[in-house]
Parts: C-alpha cells; structure tokens; sequence
C-alpha cells in the first residue's frame, strides 16, 4: 500500500510482479484536499470551506470531481485500497500504520540520526524493534492493550455464531458453482435479499465480502463445516477440490514462466488472481486471509 508514487510503483512491478500494489485511501484524499484548495478548482478559498467539504463527501462516493477524477483517479481506479476488491488488508485502508513505525524507527530506534550504517539498522530491526513489537502483543493478548483487528473478527463471529443459534443452517440452500460447493445464504434484515456465498473463494456478495473482508456469512459457514462435513465441507478439501478442477480444465494461464506465475481467473466476476510458485504468494481473497489458496 502506497502513495501516488509511480517510481515506487513502477519499481515494485517490476521487483513483484506477483503483488497487488494499493494506493491509500487517506493519500487520496489528502491529494484531492490540495487539489481544491488551488485557484484552478475554482473551489479554493474560505468562503467556499463549505463546498470542498461537499465535494469531498462526494468524492468518497465517487460522484463529484467528475473531469479531475478521471484524469488523475480512474485510469488507476483498480489500485484504491477500497475501490470494488476482494483482499484482505488486515481491514486497513491507509499506510499510516506502517508510516507511524517509520517515525518510531527513525527517532526512537536511531536516535533521530540518519545516514547510519547498515549493520546498525539491521541490529535495530532484529533487536529493539522485534522486541518493541513482542511487548505489544503480548499486552494485546493480556487484554491490556486493544487490538480492533481482533475485536472486530470476534464480533463477526459472534454474529455468525448468533445466526448458527437461530437456525439459519436451515435457511441455506447448497449450490455447485463450476464443480465447488457455493450456497445462497439469505440475508438476516432483508427477507428480500440472497447471498451468493464462496468459501473457497473467500466469496460473498454482501456489503463487506465484496471488499474482501470476513463476513457473518462466510464465518457461519465455516462454524457449520465443523459440525456438519458432508454437507459443508471444510476449506482444505475445497481448496484441494478447486486445484484439481483448475488443472483438469486449464483453468488457468502462464502469467510469466520465469518467476512461474499463473494467472487465474476467479469464479465470480472478472476479476483475476497471480500466484507465484516461487514466493508463494497469491493475490486472491482466500490467501489474504488463510495463506493458502487453490491458486497455489
């Protein structure tokens, strides 16, 4: 996850050309700020403050800025961190994470010195850095320090574990999508709406499963995997079911030979997965979120 930066993007394509490369959301938006407060938005100035806040609240629905959006933001719509993907980014939208351990690194590690030498700053990632993030965890885990990552999967699965209670097993039907099992799972507030749910795609077409996240539904699958393996089986016999599927039919391309990546296409949709022989990496849902996938 980047900024606009095309010598660093371009740089890392060239380096990975296995990896989704993500511009971040907050970088956006700075960028799109900066922009309006210039003459030429003919937005800028206190009088219309009130205006550029409009502007931005519909630039994050994608409905304002129409010229300036496609010139600067459209052509490279597909590398918004939050912009119709499906991967897992441990629910971040911005760098400010990794930017705010770059700050620690550079002024309480090193001492606000640059230009140190290499074995120095190796010794101070594999030492103090290590260490500093060993205490972090550990108070995570102790609960005394919050960790909104894991608070927030504990709700999805509380959630999921309330629709398993209600029986909502019951309300499942079992498909097969090109040989792998799917399910129409029906929505909990709507009557009127249906979920077309993948677990080894890590696939759901409700709200947050087409952002690539772990949803009520996907997690209630997999708690009723755990009673009930014939009728929903688990995610390493799909997994295994998948890649045979995919090397039986070809359901796949050679991407680049030498560093043996594949190119898969996904079940729903257009979208398209890269997997790495080498690194063993892969771009799709599923290994974002389990480090395993069909793809591999």
């Amino acid at each position: 996850m980047v900024d606009k930066d095309f010598a660093e993007i371009n740089a890392l394509q060239k380096v990975f050309p296995e990896s989704a490369i993500l511009l971040c959301w907050y970088h956006v938006l700075q960028a799109v700020n900066r922009w309006l407060s210039k003459s030429e938005s003919g937005v800028h100035g206190l009088s219309n403050t009130q205006k550029r806040n409009e502007i931005i609240s519909f630039f994050c629905k994608l409905k304002a800025c129409t010229s300036y959006f496609q010139k600067h933001w459209e052509g490279i719509g597909h590398m918004w961190c939050d912009y119709g993907r499906r991967f897992s980014h441990a629910r971040s939208e911005t760098n400010n994470v990794i930017e705010r351990f770059f700050h620690r690194l550079k002024y309480q590690f090193l001492s606000g010195y640059k230009n140190r030498r290499l074995d120095d700053l190796i010794e101070v990632l594999l030492g103090k850095a290590d260490d500093y993030f060993s205490v972090i965890k550990t108070l995570q885990d102790v609960g005394r320090m919050k960790n909104r990552f894991a608070d927030t999967l504990s709700q999805v699965s509380d959630s999921a574990s309330g629709l398993m209670e209600s029986g909502w097993a019951l309300k499942i039907t079992v498909k097969n999508s090109h040989g792998v099992n799917a399910y129409q799972v029906p929505s909990e507030s709507r009557e009127d709406i249906v979920y077309e749910v993948c677990p080894v795609e890590s696939y759901c077409n409700c709200t947050y499963g087409l952002r690539g996240l772990l949803c009520k539904h996907l997690v209630l699958l997999a708690k009723l995997a755990e009673v009930d393996n014939d009728i929903y089986p688990n995610m390493e016999t799909d997994i295994s079911t998948l890649a045979r599927i995919a090397v039986k039919e070809r359901h796949y391309f050679v991407h680049c030979e030498d560093l043996k990546v594949i190119k898969m296409p996904s079940l729903f949709g257009n979208l398209c997965f890269f997997a790495s022989a080498e690194t063993l990496q892969c771009t799709c849902c599923t290994f974002s979120h389990y480090n395993t996938c069909a793809c591999l």
